[in-house]
C-alpha cells in the first residue's frame, strides 16, 4: 500500500498528516465499495502515525486487515516527498486494493452494479465522507474525553450513512438497521445530545461570527460540510430514509457544540 506524502510533515504536524491520510484512505474505501463483503462496512483508523508508521484498517464482515505503512528511512522525524511501500503488502485478503474498474469513470455500489462517479449516489456518500473527515479534523483538537467519545460515535454513524447511500434502490432490503441502514434511534440519539447541551448553557439568539476559538471554527467548518452533504443526499434518498434527518440534526449539533466550546464568548454578527 503506497501513500503519497506532502512535501514535509514533521513534528507538530501530526494531526494534519493523519487527517490527510484519513481522507485518502476513506476515498479508497468509499470509491470501491465492491471490494467489501456483502453487508460490510469500512472503517479507517490511525495509530501513532509519527511514532510507528501510519496504519489503515479496512473492516469487513467477519474479518479485518491492518495494513501498516513502513517507517521512513530518515529517523529525524521528518517525512519527505515520495511513496512508502511495505514489501508484501498490496492485497486485502487476496483482493488487490486497486481494481482499475473505475478507470472508465464508474464506481461500484454496495451489493453490485456500477454507476458514473458523478452520479447521485457517489456524490452523496462522497459528501458524507468529506464531512466525516472534517469532523475528525475537529476532533483532533478536542481536549475533553467525553466530547471526543461522542464525536467518535458520530464518525462511526457516518459509515452507516455512507453504506445506505451506496446501496442501490433494489438492494435496500439487504441493509441491516444500525449497521448499513440509518435508524430513527440514531436520530433520537443526536436529539438527546442536543437537548442535553441546550440545558447546559444559554444559546446565542442571533447569528454569530465563526472563529472565536480554533475548535469552534473547525466545528463550524464541519457543520457547513454536513449541511452540504444533506443537500447532496436529497437526490439519492429513498422513501422512508432517515439519512436526511440524521444529517440535519448533526449539523444542528455541530453548531451547538461550536458555541458550547466557545464558553459563552460567541461573537454576534451585528455589533451592539
Amino acid at each position: 500500500l503506497g501513500v503519497e506524502l506532502a512535501d514535509h510533515v514533521g513534528p507538530g504536524d501530526d494531526e494534519e498528516f493523519v487527517a490527510s491520510l484519513e481522507v485518502l484512505a476513506t476515498e479508497v474505501v468509499g470509491a470501491e465499495l465492491e471490494l467489501l463483503d456483502a453487508g460490510a462496512h469500512g472503517a479507517v483508523e490511525h495509530h501513532d502515525a509519527l511514532g510507528c508508521g501510519a496504519q489503515v484498517v479496512v473492516g469487513c464482515t467477519g474479518h479485518a486487515q491492518r495494513l501498516p505503512v513502513a517507517r521512513p528511512a530518515d529517523e529525524s522525524g521528518w517525512f519527505t516527498r515520495g511513496t512508502w511501500q511495505r514489501p508484501g503488502v498490496g492485497r486485502l485478503g487476496g483482493v488487490k486494493i486497486y481494481t482499475r474498474k473505475g478507470d472508465d469513470g464508474t464506481t461500484g455500489l454496495l451489493y453490485g452494479g456500477r454507476v458514473p462517479k458523478d452520479s447521485a449516489r457517489p456524490n452523496a456518500y462522497g459528501a458524507v465522507d468529506e464531512a466525516q473527515a472534517f469532523i475528525g479534523l475537529a476532533r483532533a483538537e478536542v481536549p475533553d474525553p467525553n466530547l471526543d467519545e461522542g464525536l467518535i460515535g458520530v464518525e462511526r454513524d457516518l459509515w452507516v450513512v455512507m453504506a445506505e447511500l451506496a446501496a442501490g434502490e433494489a438492494d435496500r432490503s439487504k441493509l441491516t438497521p444500525g449497521e448499513s441502514l440509518v435508524t430513527a434511534g440514531m436520530v433520537e440519539g443526536l436529539e438527546e445530545w442536543l437537548d442535553q447541551l441546550s440545558s447546559q448553557f444559554d444559546m446565542p439568539t442571533e447569528f454569530v461570527v465563526p472563529g472565536q476559538t480554533r475548535l469552534g471554527a473547525l466545528l463550524d467548518v464541519a457543520r457547513t460540510v454536513v449541511r452540504r452533504a444533506e443537500r447532496d443526499c436529497q437526490a439519492a434518498l429513498s422513501d422512508g430514509s432517515h439519512v436526511g434527518v440524521y444529517l440535519n440534526r448533526l449539523s444542528d449539533l455541530l453548531w451547538m457544540l461550536a458555541r458550547w466550546t466557545e464558553g459563552g464568548k460567541s461573537l454576534p454578527a451585528r455589533p451592539h
